[in-house]
């Protein structure tokens, strides 16, 4: 790998850790949103908790891969400029990668969407099962019982779940973006799987970027079976809290 490919492999992770800040927190706020405003009857909790809304997290997932369209895709792009010919406009960065962005996240990091809804509800029945078995220890009214389920709801909500979304959907987004602004250059490319020198990397990540010291073709896969760090087609023990970096060179 060219040295001003690992210089720009710096670059790049300096922005995606300033970002990952803000998308903990933006994580955060979508998952707090799911929670319902009140407990309308303790009879109809199952009912409430599947009528919990998927909207604030795919409102997160258009937010976090519109931002690293815009992020990332540009700064691939301004990587390889001298090498194109002719320069892109900011009407095809918003028609085209933005568009792009939206149509990956919510098709086919969707199934992720559907992950994270599933998993809110466990929460919140797993919460809502505890608060009225302690309401009925203490012998508590149905107010009381509801005020209680719904605190047993928020402390269900925590940030570091939401900073674990953020950094995996942060990791897909960036290297998906990193790819929409490396292909729009109309170049030939070589893909590289980097662990960036991280502590505490899967083997199997080390193993796909000692595996291709000269790359891969850009349609290939790597040898722990992804197309790029956080591949939302992946298993999850490939994906979640990954931080390695897909990076591209032109042949």
């Amino acid at each position: 790998m060219k040295p001003e490919t690992r210089r720009f492999e710096r670059q790049l992770i300096i922005k995606r850790n300033r970002l990952e800040k803000l998308a903990g927190k933006v994580c955060y706020k979508a998952l707090k949103a799911q929670i319902p405003n009140e407990i309308r009857s303790l009879d109809s909790i199952d009912v409430q908790i599947e009528f919990i809304s998927k909207d604030p997290i795919e409102k997160f997932f258009r937010w976090i891969y519109g931002e690293s369209g815009k992020v990332f895709g540009r700064m691939y792009y301004d990587f390889l400029k001298p090498k194109v010919k002719a320069d892109i406009t900011d009407d095809f960065l918003d028609n085209e990668w933005l568009a792009e962005m939206e149509r990956y996240a919510l098709q086919e990091a969707g199934s992720r969407i559907v992950e994270i809804n599933a998993t809110t509800k466990r929460l919140f029945r797993d919460a809502t099962s505890k608060a009225v078995f302690e309401a009925n220890r203490q012998g508590l009214g149905v107010e009381k019982t509801k005020k209680l389920i719904l605190e047993a709801l928020n402390d269900a909500i925590t940030p570091a779940r939401a900073r674990a979304i953020a950094q995996t959907e942060l990791i897909t987004a960036s290297n998906r973006a990193s790819f929409s602004g490396a292909e729009s250059t109309g170049l030939k490319f070589r893909k590289y799987w980097s662990t960036s020198g991280l502590p505490n990397i899967r083997p199997t990540h080390i193993k796909a970027e000692e595996d291709a010291p000269d790359g891969i073709p850009m349609d290939g896969t790597f040898s722990n079976g992804l197309k790029f760090p956080g591949d939302p087609a992946g298993p999850a023990e490939e994906v979640i809290s990954c931080r390695c970096t897909a990076l591209y060179e032109p042949i």
